[in-house]
């Protein structure tokens, strides 16, 4: 017998002695409402009415009447189809679906009132830095993703609510985290929170009081600073670009007592740079010498370039003063979303103490799939394969602005990350290019959050996630040939 798709065509609250008019009203429906669209191939009769416990005569006359009507078609040989041409449906002018006018009145929107102390971005991202789905690795995925959706047909409630805690998900990060990049954590020395909104908020928590100071050197980066100022710390802010850096953070802790330093010691974002280790290792002597903690963070471990391997704050021999938190990996959205905590075993105790939301979006099959892909060994082929392909894109994107952009603007290539960095000289020349490439009709793929740069704004983000050699030349092209026309 064909095996049909029950979640279709299980008919629901069928009532006994009406089964033919349930029936014939149920496709109709079906047909009328789009989910069943033309040349749709209508199961045979007998598994139909088996599936609905219905008498399959009565299914095998509601199809004559159907095909009577005009609803469906007979194919000899391939069996019943959804007529293109069923009573009200002109297949070459089809009814739009779109829906005009809002029953009920509502007033035009008002733009939301800014925040005078909400930082602003100096730059504006064009492009994304996170890989492209095509890196996904889907039969890995889908291969333990089928496991378990059929496991998890007949496993009681108890072993989901034991599942819905977390703790295989949590043993397999540890063991990646130990055995693949090199940590050397105890089960208590590791926590996993979903989000990075709720895993700084979480973090901040428990490491600042109101009032108490704490040093971010991504000033630019406004959901970190929006977290800062929710936990009510006095943020100061300083740049780990300036080769000053470690003396005037010195010279900070001579006056100022600060609790926490937010630090990215490899990155791309929002400050392209990365931290020598000669800086790390004078890093967590001050914060072991002032007694404060490092917020260590880490996105773009997957994705550094240089031949030799980079080595966290937290490998270091830091005494529990660096917190770690670092995204799981790039290559599925899920991923990109389960934050890891690593840090002495008493600030995880404390950590979980921290009254949190579960996370809406929580699936507990995908965390089962992640555990296997992890045990599996087989995630760093993934990322390997991704980052070989980035680092050619990387070095393509660069060629490509050195050579249209030179001397139109500065060009930051960083050792990590997905993303590089354009700097323009003037706010007005920066916003006069990016009319010019539109009003060509050039589509800019800003992504969601970001837009047309605006007053003050000098700087592109420009991410390689995804990349497309011409969909980058045209605009830059266009950019030099108007700067040498000196027409912005």
């Amino acid at each position: 017998m064909t095996k049909i798709d029950a979640q279709l065509w299980k008919i629901p609250g069928l009532a006994e002695g009406f089964y033919m008019a349930q029936v014939y009203e149920f496709i109709i429906e079906n047909i009328q409402e789009g989910i069943l669209l033309p040349n749709t191939y209508l199961p045979p009769y007998r598994e139909f009415a088996q599936l609905n416990g219905i008498n399959r005569n009565t299914i095998l006359r509601v199809f004559n009447k159907l095909q009577e009507q005009g609803w469906v078609i007979a194919q000899p040989g391939k069996g019943i189809f959804v007529s293109p041409t069923y009573p009200g449906h002109d297949p070459l002018h089809p009814a739009s679906a779109a829906i005009d006018r809002l029953p009920i009145r509502l007033r035009s929107p008002t733009p939301i009132p800014l925040d005078p102390e909400k930082p602003r971005q100096n730059f504006t991202t064009i492009g994304f830095d996170i890989p492209s789905p095509y890196y996904f690795p889907v039969s890995l995925y889908y291969k333990y993703m089928r496991y378990h959706t059929k496991r998890y047909q007949n496993v009681k409630q108890i072993q989901q609510v034991i599942d819905a805690q977390g703790f295989d998900f949590k043993d397999a990060i540890l063991t990646h985290f130990n055995v693949m990049r090199g940590f050397n954590l105890h089960p208590q020395s590791l926590e996993v929170i979903m989000g990075r909104r709720e895993s700084l908020d979480a973090l901040l928590n428990v490491l600042i009081e109101p009032g108490e100071t704490a040093i971010s050197t991504a000033p630019q980066d406004l959901v970190l600073q929006e977290a800062l100022n929710r936990s009510g710390a006095e943020t100061i802010a300083m740049s780990t670009v300036d080769p000053g850096f470690i003396d005037q953070l010195s010279d900070l802790l001579q006056h100022k007592k600060i609790k926490v330093l937010h630090v990215r010691p490899q990155c791309g974002y929002p400050e392209n740079n990365h931290l020598s280790p000669e800086i790390c290792r004078q890093l967590i002597g001050l914060a072991k010498e002032h007694q404060f903690y490092l917020l260590e963070e880490d996105e773009y471990h997957e994705f550094w370039y240089k031949p030799q391997p980079y080595i966290p704050l937290v490998r270091y021999n830091h005494k529990g003063h660096v917190i770690y938190l670092g995204v799981l990996s790039l290559l599925t959205p899920y991923m990109q979303n389960t934050r890891v905590i690593a840090a002495a075993a008493e600030f995880i105790a404390l950590l979980k103490k921290v009254p949190m939301e579960p996370f809406r979006y929580r699936n507990i099959i995908e965390e089962k799939v992640i555990a296997d892909i992890l045990r599996s060994g087989e995630l760093w082929k993934y990322a390997k394969k991704a980052r070989m392909a980035k680092e050619i894109h990387r070095y393509e994107i660069s060629m490509e602005m050195q050579n249209y952009l030179h001397g139109i603007a500065e060009i930051y290539t960083p050792d990590s990350g997905l993303s590089l960095w354009l700097e323009f000289g003037h706010a007005e020349s920066l916003l006069g290019y990016m009319q010019a490439i539109e009003n060509q009709g050039i589509e800019i793929p800003y992504p969601l959050g970001s837009q047309m740069p605006g007053t003050g704004v000098t700087n592109i983000r420009l991410g390689y996630g995804t990349w497309d050699v011409k969909e980058a030349e045209e605009p830059a092209k266009l950019i030099k040939e108007k700067f040498n026309s000196r027409e912005i």
